[in-house]
């Protein structure tokens, strides 16, 4: 999936690699210096964890032309200026997320990657939410969850154990079981699936 020779935009970021559903952003500098971490295994959980998504949330987002380097694409970028964090949208359009750079080799709760796993996860889901609802209403944008995001941190541990990762979905759990808000979702999502939250219901 990584690409030999990356090509540079006019942005400044050379395109690392390509799936079915993203392109995978980083600085040439990063590039060079952590080639290793892009592996088939790291980028592919992009594909994968919208694959998920898509089918837990019964939508699968459309990307407008022109807003993506490739319309057919979403965008993951290594932005320096998301160091410690994330958020959507990318330096190419809001059609995907710009993650800290030091997710993709950072280790957490014996997990390597781990920082990677959780900021791509997390923000697909307030990419596809926001889509689908025109707002972040489930996310910290929202004065109705007091500045946490319950719904993308249930959405973590349940669809990062969908996936196969279990030691990922534990891992945030225990990170983020206690906040009543994901507590309220999990119990939501563990009584009733997904059903609950598809479509327009989660406006």
């Amino acid at each position: 999936m990584a690409i030999r020779n990356p090509t540079t935009s006019a942005s400044g970021f050379s395109l690392i690699a390509k799936t079915a559903n993203w392109n995978v952003w980083a600085t040439d500098t990063f590039w060079q210096q952590h080639q290793s971490g892009f592996s088939d295994s790291a980028v592919g959980w992009l594909d994968s964890v919208l694959a998920q998504l898509s089918n837990d949330f019964a939508y699968s987002m459309t990307i407008p032309a022109g807003a993506s380097w490739e319309s057919s694409r979403m965008d993951c970028v290594l932005d320096p200026s998301a160091q410690g964090g994330a958020h959507t949208g990318t330096v190419f359009g809001p059609s995907g997320v710009s993650v800290s750079p030091d997710s993709l080799y950072n280790s957490a709760y014996g997990i390597p990657q781990f920082w990677w796993y959780i900021l791509t996860m997390h923000e697909t889901v307030n990419v596809l939410t926001g889509s689908i609802a025109s707002s972040w209403v489930w996310a910290d944008g929202s004065p109705l969850w007091v500045g946490s995001s319950p719904f993308p941190n249930m959405c973590d541990i349940v669809a990062s154990g969908e996936v196969g990762r279990k030691d990922v979905s534990a891992a945030q759990l225990s990170r983020m079981g206690g906040d009543p808000g994901v507590r309220l979702f999990l119990d939501i999502q563990r009584r009733y699936g997904w059903g609950c939250t598809r479509g327009s219901s989660l406006t």
